[in-house]
């Protein structure tokens, strides 16, 4: 029987960090307080809010049976530092990072619990629906579904509030890196699959990610910053899987499948010194094991000049043309 349930159930961590974010901020909570598992700890650390965030979480829970809520106040420093900063604080065997404009579902907390213990695993997945900002569910044809590339690692994605993970295999994997302002959730779910290995899956809804105007980090960044996202990604997974013995030809291969567009990206935005990291980080790859594809040569022999830049502008269009082709395929072919 399961801790989840025999009664003896394990107090879970959730770490939230925000940022001016006082409307949405109230809700993720209320959102918290409604789930059917106890124990719960919320954390929230407010990262230098500077609207009436900080009043909002005031007298929150004050008699919330099987809740506790720990409100953290620092200077800015971005949402990894944040993350960490509240794991310091955490006390619970199981951790769950949720940001301030999502929601939990009702027993999200209690589905991926369950999964976890039943499996024994280190970590639980579950799927994400977008939402609108009320919270009414939206079908999209990008609705968060986890990937696990056990073999190659770095093809593995998830959204932060997919997963519940034991707080000893979080601190086995290491900690969120701070200076990665974009792509630190994606850059830790490697060293977590690399440490840990398979996770338990389960199919169930287990939050909402909610689709706003209010700005989400991540969205609508401009290409060059994608291309450098991926570089800074790589570069710091990479340093890290050699200093722990974990790199093999399978991560560095897949590793390097990531490395074409990005170059494409920074030549376009004449990134050339960045470039020229990213060139380099390519053969440290190849020393790792992996092999150039066809495809990665021509964009070398492409070089910086206006053939390149060219290239790397169309990108949007490109990739917008392929999942446009893939989804009347789709209609076709169901």
């Amino acid at each position: 029987m399961s801790a989840v349930e025999d009664g003896k159930d394990s107090l879970v961590s959730i770490i939230t960090p925000t940022f001016n974010r006082r409307a949405m901020v109230g809700e993720m909570l209320d959102s918290l307080v409604s789930q059917h598992y106890r124990p719960i700890e919320a954390i929230v650390v407010d990262d230098g809010s500077t609207d009436s965030t900080a009043e909002e979480l005031q007298g929150r829970w004050d008699d919330v049976s099987g809740c506790t809520l720990t409100i953290i106040r620092q200077h800015n420093a971005g949402p990894a530092a944040a993350r960490n900063r509240g794991l310091q604080a955490a006390h619970g065997e199981l951790v769950y990072f949720l940001d301030s404009d999502d929601l939990v579902e009702k027993d999200g907390l209690v589905r991926l619990a369950r999964a976890l213990e039943a499996s024994g695993s280190d970590y639980a997945l579950g799927h994400i629906l977008h939402a609108d900002r009320d919270g009414n569910r939206i079908w999209r044809r990008d609705n968060f579904a986890p990937q696990v590339d056990l073999q190659g690692v770095v093809g593995s994605n998830w959204a932060t509030h997919a997963a519940i993970i034991r707080r000893s295999a979080l601190d086995g994997a290491g900690h969120y890196l701070e200076g990665l302002l974009v792509g630190e959730d994606t850059e830790l779910a490697w060293r977590i699959v690399a440490t840990c290995g398979a996770p338990a899956l389960i199919a169930d809804i287990v939050a909402l990610r909610r689709v706003h105007d209010e700005g989400h980090l991540s969205d609508g960044l401009p290409q060059a910053q994608i291309g450098l996202s991926t570089l800074a990604k790589l570069k710091a997974f990479r340093g890290w899987a050699v200093e722990r013995n974990a790199m093999t030809p399978a991560i560095a291969q897949r590793a390097l499948s990531q490395l074409p567009l990005a170059l494409l990206r920074l030549r376009a935005a004449r990134l050339d010194k960045e470039a020229g990291e990213l060139l380099e980080l390519a053969l440290q790859l190849e020393s790792d094991g992996a092999k150039p594809s066809s495809s990665f040569r021509a964009i070398k022999a492409l070089g910086s000049g206006p053939a390149a830049r060219l290239v790397g502008k169309a990108l949007p269009g490109l990739r917008a043309g392929v999942r446009l082709g893939r989804w009347a395929k789709s209609l076709f072919s169901g």
